[in-house]
């Protein structure tokens, strides 16, 4: 249940607990981070962790370059999402649909039919949000520091207990061009599939 993070901008401006965090995010262009990825299945009871770094831009591009295994790479160049996949060396392509994005997470901050809470510990601000939030999730939570109003985590949970948890440390914001750091690069040997061929 990878919730693929996407932009951390949002276009409107903040309201409630997370105002702090909502317009430094949108102000900036680019949002770079260490992240510690884990997803829980239920029905198996498996749990999966990765790390990497990511880049996230605010028109809804993003960057994983995940650090196990070396090579295995997640993006989407504004057109296409694409897949790097090391282990069978294979890149897959899918321009079917936009992926799924913190940007359409966080929106559901300003709905005020979710239920959302708030709490402090220090410099720590924790939202838990519950309620049907879109996307399949049905619970939210997320902090960021007050101090820089800058995200530290992500949880979303569905209704089959299904959570993707996300911890970022190293966060930081710019108004630099992103360049071609999105753009999908090939590795020679790869074979190159699209969704729908599959």
């Amino acid at each position: 249940m990878t919730t693929a993070p996407i932009a951390l901008f949002l276009v409107a401006s903040g309201t409630g607990p997370a105002a702090c965090m909502l317009e430094k995010l949108e102000t900036a262009s680019l949002l770079e981070a260490d992240f510690e990825q884990t997803d829980y299945w239920a029905l198996t009871r498996e749990t999966e962790a990765f790390t990497g770094t990511l880049i996230l831009s605010r028109d809804g591009r993003f960057l994983l370059d995940y650090s196990d295994p070396e090579g295995r790479r997640m993006g989407f160049d504004g057109e296409t999402l694409y897949t790097v996949d090391p282990l069978y060396m294979q890149v897959l392509l899918d321009s079917s649909s936009q992926p799924a994005s913190f940007t359409a997470l966080l929106e559901s901050i300003r709905d005020p039919e979710v239920p959302a809470t708030s709490s402090c510990s220090g410099d720590t601000v924790f939202v838990v949000m519950d309620g049907p939030i879109g996307q399949g999730i049905s619970r939210m939570e997320f902090c960021f520091l007050s101090s820089d109003c800058l995200p530290r985590s992500l949880s979303t949970f569905d209704q089959n207990g299904n959570w993707s948890r996300w911890r970022l440390s190293g966060v930081s914001v710019s108004d630099d061009a992103p360049g071609s750091v999105f753009e999908l690069v090939t590795p020679a040997g790869y074979e190159v599939l699209r969704a729908g061929d599959l």
